[in-house]
């Protein structure tokens, strides 16, 4: 029986010196945790009728029950929390705003990275002296 695995004691060898001490520790955790605790049987139960629901076909009726009765939820959820939901699609805005910008500034700094000095002070010359509006 597993449950008797779980609480019988251990041989005469200690922990330390049975090589397969870990491997048998975890082999009664596991056992326990799949028998059935009589104090605990309602819960059990409850558990495995919840597991069975999942696991059976459901007809078109009640997929559409469920369907119909999660977008309400959705619905009540977005109105309860509107001001918070705005808020976080405008930071996820920004932020991407953000990262978009650092990569391109990153691409701008390899691109003057991969060039010579003497180049990149004229291409950024260049680039001052042809902005509208400049005077010399």
């Amino acid at each position: 029986m597993p449950s008797a695995l779980w609480f019988e004691p251990c041989e005469s060898l200690s922990m330390e010196e049975d090589p397969l001490s870990r491997e048998k520790r975890l082999k009664r955790k596991r056992e326990h945790y799949r028998v059935v605790v009589p104090s605990n049987a309602p819960v059990e139960r409850e558990k495995a009728r919840k597991r069975a629901l999942r696991r059976k076909a459901k007809s078109e009726e009640e997929e559409r029950l469920q369907k119909e009765r999660r977008r309400y939820h959705d619905a009540r959820y977005r109105e309860e929390h509107r001001e918070t939901l705005r808020l976080k699609a405008i930071q996820y805005r920004l932020a991407n705003k953000r990262r978009k910008a650092i990569e391109a500034d990153e691409d701008k700094y390899q691109k003057l990275m991969s060039l010579d000095f003497d180049d990149a002070i004229e291409l950024s010359t260049v680039k001052q002296d042809s902005r509208p509006g400049l005077v010399k």
